[in-house]
């Protein structure tokens, strides 16, 4: 979902990113709630989504939206419809 929201960011499209950080909320504490030894596993792919989030952010930051054109919305459900 983060590189589809990065494509639409890349090419101007507004985002609507509402839920993103409770999905990333749930997802870190689904994490850390496994005994110790098996959040190790998870380590690199959490610094993977961070660099992915930081990526978009960054990119959302650098791109001026069209203002009068509808947000994607982006979330599992509606799996990048715009």
């Amino acid at each position: 979902m983060l590189a589809l929201a990065l494509a639409f960011s890349q090419s101007g499209r507004r985002l609507d990113l509402d839920g993103l950080d409770a999905e990333v909320t749930a997802l870190c504490a689904a994490i850390l709630a496994l005994p110790v030894p098996h959040r190790r596993a998870f380590g690199m792919a959490l610094q993977g989504l961070q660099a992915r989030i930081l990526a978009l952010q960054a990119n959302l930051a650098a791109v001026e939206p069209e203002p009068e054109e509808r947000p994607c919305r982006l979330s599992p459900a509606s799996a990048g419809a715009c």
